[in-house]
């Protein structure tokens, strides 16, 4: 795990994180999934998933929407490599996308909390 976040470009030393943490980062990130602290729950991942799978069946590819994106995450994660496709092919900077976006919605999160 330690050699992937490295290879991932990961914004710190793995080496300095005890296995300890390594896990609870893991687990974590598990449990915000499961509860869907993400912006969508899995029952409501699902339930977009089938939904627009039945659309896309039906219906064919009227508007150009080949994919189905779940949740707000899945939308700016598609908007960050429409504006740089290349850097979804490397490793270390596709990683520094992923932070980048976790960065920004943590600062929305942050900023809708003081409202």
């Amino acid at each position: 795990m330690r050699a992937r976040r490295r290879a991932m470009g990961m914004p710190f030393e793995p080496e300095q994180i005890s296995n300890a943490d390594l896990r609870e980062i893991f687990q974590s990130a598990g449990t915000e999934f499961r509860d869907g602290e993400g912006g969508i729950t899995p029952a409501e991942a699902a339930e977009t998933i089938v939904g627009g799978a039945k659309r896309l069946l039906k219906e064919g590819d009227r508007e150009g929407q080949w994919r189905i994106l779940v949740g707000p995450d899945a939308r700016r994660l598609d908007q960050a490599v429409r504006d740089a496709p290349e850097s979804a092919y490397e490793f270390p900077a596709f990683s520094q996308t992923l932070q980048r976006l976790r960065e920004e919605a943590e600062a929305e999160a942050t900023a809708e909390a003081r409202l």
